[in-house]
């Protein structure tokens, strides 16, 4: 991550040389593949060999807790990637961000050749490679290969120094990010400037790790746009599935209180500092007269939330609802390798129109069943264990979050623990599914 930066000052100011231990100048196995991955993500020209040189003249430290990496107001000594640990970032003694394994930071200072707009901290011991200023200076020949404002809004980054004007930043990263989600993907740039117009800065939440966005029984009418962290679904007492963005991501979730006169069926609570932009019910007024092809979209919208809902309402009262909310089911879905490269409009599309079925321990799909043909469907274990035999005598088992194709040759599905399985029917998904799904390999038993 870049310059957003961290907690107050402690009495144990530690040194920020930190320890250099004996991996200097050595290919370190994974931590360097993954700091090679990295550094392919800063805005540098730089040629296959010099990326390999780079890595040759890495630095790795030991940072103890409470350890001051950047200071405010000062240069950075290198570019800095977490191997293990963690830092917070501060600006003016807030906590704006966080920082976890496997992502950077200082390059804005080296790279842009800027003050450090904010101060960053571990919060815990922390294992670091470091990219000397100095040795980053002798590869980079043309300078950044986009602007620093680019920069900010290609990684979200918060400007707590007003480099830029602040109103143009976050419309970028906002709109950007609400045309990935299912509610917004397809609406046009004045519809979404409409919407954009309407969120204030108090809007802009930065919520700490642990803080409940909202509660199962809420009714507020807002929904949720995650721009950073990581969030948790609760049902009750149990956690269901949890979301970790990546930085070119974003998810909207809560908007079933724009269409449903109820409460809400489940919790989501933030696992680590999350930005989540708030856009309240009152953002939609008056739409249907200024943007009437996006209101019709809400309108379908509307629909499918409805019949999701008639169609799941005998699941209500049960501790297995939580896992077929369809925000639930989306963040389960992503875990799913054929669901990776899905956008969040196209998962919301199969947790919306899918099939479920809860079946009891030791029971038989294909016998339960006996007037559905599931030949050819896609059956997602999204909960519990199953065992499929084959009439070769084969028999495989699969757990939570795994994906196969019925084949001719089963014999039986069985529960081998109560189950949540979501059934994707070829005609029940839309065309761009379809293609999607046909072109990736499903588990082959």
């Amino acid at each position: 991550m870049g310059n957003k930066q961290s907690d107050s000052k402690s009495n144990n100011n530690n040194k920020v040389d930190g320890n250099n231990d004996d991996s200097t100048n050595k290919h370190v196995d994974n931590d360097t593949n993954l700091f090679l991955d990295n550094l392919h993500k800063l805005p540098l020209e730089l040629s296959p060999e010099e990326f390999d040189l780079i890595c040759r003249d890495l630095k790795r430290t030991t940072f103890e807790v409470d350890t001051y990496v950047l200071e405010e107001g000062e240069r950075a000594n290198g570019i800095y990637f977490i191997i293990q640990g963690g830092c917070a970032v501060q600006s003016n003694n807030f906590t704006v961000n966080e920082i976890d394994e496997h992502n950077f930071f200082g390059e804005i200072s080296c790279i842009y050749n800027k003050e450090c707009t904010c101060s960053v901290i571990t919060t815990q011991k922390s294992d670091m490679f470091v990219l000397d200023h100095h040795i980053l200076m002798k590869y980079m020949h043309n300078g950044p290969n986009i602007e620093l404002k680019d920069w900010y809004i290609q990684q979200k980054y918060i400007d707590t120094c007003d480099l830029f004007d602040e109103r143009e930043i976050s419309a970028k990263v906002i709109m950007d990010n609400m045309l990935k989600s299912h509610l917004f993907h397809d609406w046009s740039t004045d519809a979404l400037s409409y919407i954009y117009n309407t969120i204030t800065a108090k809007n802009y939440m930065i919520y700490p790790a642990n803080s409940f966005v909202f509660s199962k029984d809420y009714k507020d009418g807002n929904c949720y746009l995650l721009i950073n962290g990581s969030i948790q679904v609760y049902f009750e007492d149990q956690i269901i599935t949890e979301l970790k963005l990546e930085t070119d991501e974003c998810f909207l979730f809560g908007d079933e209180q724009l269409f449903l006169n109820h409460e809400r069926h489940i919790s989501i609570k933030t696992k680590s500092l999350c930005h989540i932009v708030v856009i309240q019910v009152e953002s939609f007024q008056n739409l249907s007269e200024r943007y009437p092809i996006e209101f019709s979209k809400l309108l379908s919208l509307s629909y499918t939330w409805k019949q999701c809902l008639r169609d799941r309402v005998k699941y209500f009262d049960q501790v297995f609802y939580g896992f077929i909310d369809i925000i639930a089911m989306i963040i389960s879905l992503k875990k799913v390798p054929l669901f990776k490269m899905f956008s969040n409009s196209t998962l919301f599309t199969v947790a919306a129109n899918c099939e479920l079925i809860i079946l009891e321990k030791d029971k038989n799909l294909l016998a339960h069943n006996l007037d559905i043909n599931y030949k050819f469907d896609s059956i997602v274990v999204l909960y519990g264990n199953i065992s499929i035999s084959s009439s070769d005598d084969c028999e495989r088992s699969l757990s939570s979050l795994e994906l196969f194709k019925v084949k001719d040759e089963y014999s039986a599905i069985t529960a081998t623990s109560k189950c949540v399985l979501v059934i994707i029917r070829k005609q029940q998904m839309s065309d761009t599914i379809i293609s999607v799904s046909d072109s990736l390999t499903v588990v082959d038993i």
